[in-house]
């Protein structure tokens, strides 16, 4: 399970860190999208699940 989510959330991260490129090198687009933030942010906090899952369990 650990592993499973460990992966989903550098999964996020690394789709969310694309998209974010993409739509700031893109020369058409004039605001910056909010959305765009949300797989990073949802990366980061599988990734806080999985690290305070992992220190519960060594403890």
């Amino acid at each position: 399970m650990d592993k499973a989510i460990k992966a989903a959330a550098w999964v996020f991260v690394i789709i969310g860190g694309v998209i974010n490129v993409v739509f700031l090198f893109a020369p058409d687009t004039e605001r910056y999208p909010m959305w765009a933030l949300a797989p990073v942010l949802i990366g980061v906090v599988l990734l806080l699940v999985y690290v305070s899952r992992r220190k519960r369990i060594q403890e």
